[in-house]
């Protein structure tokens, strides 16, 4: 594979040239459910390899965003600089459904993280690999799944929904036809911790043979690998700048230093009432003696029987 071993560093080396060679490499996208995460690790490895380089303008994608590939493989040949370009090219005899229907395998892919759009452009990056890095293309790019919301019920799709159409994986997807209870869709099921995983069982909703939509349980290798795509989905989104942690930390530094703030005015103004309200004791106990020093000298000149 272009992707891996002695055919990387030799990709690497051209990419790292300053030729203007063109490199275009077509996957399918297929998972082996031997390694089922081996399939978005090398790919993501690939590109970010590439990017690193900063001096390739890299493209990823397919034929479900057609303008943007044209325009991804238009600026890639026009630049004088290498450019690699990684194209989802789908094998409809290795999928489930008929060969009319495979553009909209690409389709799928794209909505269930499977093949994402990604483009780098090193013209662009002024000193930050995530201004030169863009994923505009992909659905819902500042969510971790894509929910679909021209169904009538909405569906969130996963990497799962585009394991179930590929021939390899079938045995893992099993039909629930009377006993429903427990079951929780893949992308819920993936918010749960350990503990709360054991008392559901994750499923993918899609038609039957008779077209009928049902739900699928799925096996540990279906979750395993749709928890992989998820993993390198979100790192594409941290390269491109959508995903950081740096908001979070910074809005616990904000209350953090308005916390202290307060704490030292609420303190200050303690400080200050009790001040207060020692004066007044004070005042009141002057004006007090007072005036039990002039009732004392009022008794003493009245005069006795």
């Amino acid at each position: 594979s272009l992707l891996e071993g002695q055919q990387r560093e030799a990709l690497d080396a051209l990419l790292a040239s300053p030729w203007p060679v063109k490199i275009l490499c077509l996957d399918d996208g297929l998972a082996d459910p031997e390694a089922p995460q081996r399939q978005g690790a090398r790919g993501n490895a690939a590109l970010f390899a590439a990017a690193t380089l900063r001096n390739a303008y890299v493209w990823q994608g397919s034929l479900a965003t057609a303008p943007q590939l044209f325009d991804g493989l238009r600026h890639g040949i026009a630049r004088p600089r290498p450019a690699f370009f990684h194209l989802l090219a789908v094998a409809p005899e290795r999928h489930t459904k008929p060969w009319a229907e495979w553009p909209q395998l690409a389709g799928l892919a794209l909505k269930s993280r499977g093949f994402p759009v990604f483009a780098f452009d090193p013209e662009t990056e002024n000193g930050f690999l995530s201004q030169a890095t863009s994923l505009d293309g992909n659905p819902g790019t500042d969510a971790d799944w894509w929910d679909e919301p021209a169904v009538e019920q909405h569906y969130t799709y996963t990497y799962a929904d585009w394991l179930y159409t590929q021939r390899a994986w079938q045995a893992h997807f099993t039909p629930v036809y009377a006993d429903k209870a427990g079951i929780k869709p893949m992308a819920e099921y993936l918010q749960l911790g350990r503990e709360a995983r054991q008392e559901q069982r994750p499923v993918i909703f899609a038609p039957d043979a008779d077209g009928v939509i049902m739900p699928f349980a799925v096996s540990n290798k279906v979750v395993a690998a749709t928890e992989g795509a998820l993993h390198q989905w979100r790192m594409l989104r941290e390269m491109a700048g959508a995903l950081t942690p740096f908001p979070e930390k910074l809005r616990k530094q904000v209350e953090q230093e308005w916390a202290e703030k307060y704490q030292q005015e609420l303190e200050q103004a303690r400080s200050e009432y009790e001040l207060k309200l020692q004066r007044r004791e004070q005042e009141l106990m002057q004006d007090v003696r007072a005036k039990l020093r002039d009732k004392l000298l009022s008794l003493s000149r009245t005069p006795r029987n």
